[in-house]
């Protein structure tokens, strides 16, 4: 973050984050998708973290800029949400392997499809409206 200039020093003016706190330390986490080594390595996070949270008879995709899809075949709903808890916690373990110093976190929604009776982006998009509802849930948390 140094390197990339986004991270802003201002001990004399701190600066006021949104929730009030003053801090003389302002890290500007946009910039990383700007630059192609830092938003590289994070990409490669994410799919280190995927590959190792998924069974080895998965297949992941990138999907749009930040979105992947993972198909896990034979896989029940139980099975799901134990792969839905586990993904935060391999995120952790892989940003602590990249040393980054505070939390990453990933908007997940996933669908159980028994037959594929629906075209195909149908299926992304009842997962895509799940990921927003918990991006959402995560928001109020935070208030």
């Amino acid at each position: 973050l140094l390197k990339i200039k986004a991270v802003f020093f201002r001990p004399d003016e701190p600066f006021t984050w949104a929730s009030g706190i003053k801090s003389p330390v302002y890290c500007d986490n946009r910039l990383t998708l700007t630059d192609v080594s830092v938003r590289t390595d994070v990409e490669n996070g994410l799919a280190d973290a995927i590959r190792e949270s998924c069974p080895s008879d998965a297949v992941a995709m990138r999907y749009g800029g930040d979105e992947f899809v993972t198909i896990l075949p034979n896989f029940n709903d139980d099975k799901a949400e134990q792969l839905y808890e586990a993904f935060p916690k391999k995120l952790q373990q892989i940003a602590q392997g990249y040393n980054v110093e505070f939390p990453i976190e990933a908007s997940i929604g996933y669908i159980v499809v028994s037959d594929f009776a629906k075209p195909f982006n149908d299926y992304i998009n009842e997962a895509d409206e799940k990921m927003y509802a918990h991006k959402k849930a995560r928001r109020v948390e935070r208030q």
